[in-house]
């Protein structure tokens, strides 16, 4: 069975009254209405919220603002609890306890944002790292999403939108529309990625200048280039992009153990991915393996009938036609078998029994080549003179592999 490597997904809102400058809402009075008339039914998958959402409005931005005002209106922040906390639930288990009860923790908020809005065909990232406010320092991880919206990218927080914890740790809704739409250089004010790449800035916070609050972009570093990094991050494989974000996890700074924990949680993958590919290799080894075994012994089955009945001086007579197509038949099997043998990427424990199968098929193929020949001097001669290519020495039959 599969292992699952996975992060400890604890959110755990900061007890506080700070207030953000807000952003206004007036130009989102239709597409809040909007969102928060939905019916019902469309509510309880992601395909449903997508398929409602495209329907009624016509902008990204509109569409990105409907399922953000109605994730933060109907979730409930569930106060973590580590004997509660299922570390091994998927993208989906975390959607669909979600939309089932209507609770979640920052991983539900924002894999809900997260499918939907590709779904509705909008560009968008699940991000994990870990927070800060009023210099005090988060020793939980944090999950937030990142969208593309006209060219331009933004951070949205769907967790801390929706409310807070108060000093009797208690969730208060309330809605904080700082975090919608919030730009890369607000955000990291509060918000850091685990890879820096999330932080969507071209002059990348180390953890440590995050740590001192030193968050201003410094031109005398090296550019990077985020767009293009994104646009790559697309076209990798998961492995390449576990790879990648290890060496910028990595880079940026290993500071504190929980992002010691994650970069150890990103090798885990890494290691467990490149296991899945080795087992996989093998079992597509054993795949083909088998179904060239399989041509094999169709071809010695055909070689032998052919054989059975020359022994027998092709008795009952048949037409040439039908003789033909006999040994046609063995030699089509075999060069099948041939040709799926000869794709197989032999690994370490299948490169001993590769080189037996290809032996035998090699083997067989010289008995049919034999009796293609007899056959073709057979079908040349006059029907008086055939029956004298009967009285040299008969075939053996061919052994089926095992």
């Amino acid at each position: 069975m599969p292992i699952k490597c996975h992060i400890i997904f604890i959110f755990s809102l900061f007890i506080t009254s700070l207030a953000f400058a807000q952003k206004t809402t007036d130009d989102y009075h239709i597409t809040d209405s909007i969102a928060l008339n939905i019916p019902e039914a469309s509510t309880h998958t992601t395909d449903g919220l997508a398929n409602y959402f495209n329907s009624k409005l016509i902008k990204p931005d509109d569409k990105m603002r409907g399922i953000f005002v109605w994730i933060i209106n109907n979730f409930t922040y569930v106060i973590p609890d580590l004997d509660n906390l299922k570390l091994t639930d998927t993208t989906d288990d975390k959607v669909t306890k979600a939309l089932t009860t209507r609770k979640g923790i920052c991983e539900n908020y924002a894999a809900v944002l997260n499918e939907v809005c590709n779904k509705m065909g909008i560009r968008s990232y699940f991000v994990t790292g870990y927070t800060k406010l009023a210099d005090k320092v988060n020793t939980l991880p944090h999950a937030w999403c990142v969208t593309e919206i006209n060219n331009k990218w933004y951070v949205y927080d769907p967790t801390w939108a929706s409310g807070y914890v108060n000093n009797k740790n208690e969730f208060i809704k309330h809605t904080e529309n700082y975090w919608y739409k919030a730009s890369p250089l607000s955000a990291i004010n509060s918000h850091i990625p685990f890879d820096p790449m999330w932080e969507l800035l071209n002059y990348p916070i180390s953890n440590a200048d995050f740590l001192e609050g030193n968050i201003t972009q410094n031109p005398k570093q090296t550019f990077f280039s985020y767009t293009d990094s994104i646009n790559v991050w697309d076209k990798q494989t998961v492995l390449q992009q576990l790879n990648a974000s290890a060496r910028r996890v990595e880079q940026n700074g290993i500071v504190t153990p929980l992002i010691a924990e994650r970069l150890n949680n990103i090798k885990e993958e890494i290691a467990y991915l490149k296991k899945s590919v080795i087992i996989k290799k093998h079992n597509d080894a054993v795949l083909i393996y088998n179904a060239s075994a399989n041509d094999f012994n169709q071809a010695v089955r055909f070689l032998n009938t052919f054989i059975q009945f020359r022994n027998h001086q092709f008795s009952p007579e048949c037409s040439d036609k039908v003789l033909q197509s006999m040994i046609d038949s063995a030699d089509s099997r075999i060069i099948n078998a041939h040709k799926k043998i000869n794709s197989i990427n032999p690994t370490e424990d299948t490169k001993d029994m590769i080189t037996s199968l290809r032996k035998s098929q090699n083997q067989l193929n010289d008995h049919i080549n034999e009796q293609k020949a007899f056959l073709a001097k057979y079908l040349l001669l006059n029907t008086p003179d055939r029956k004298a290519m009967f009285f040299k020495n008969a075939p053996a039959s061919i052994q089926n592999i095992k």
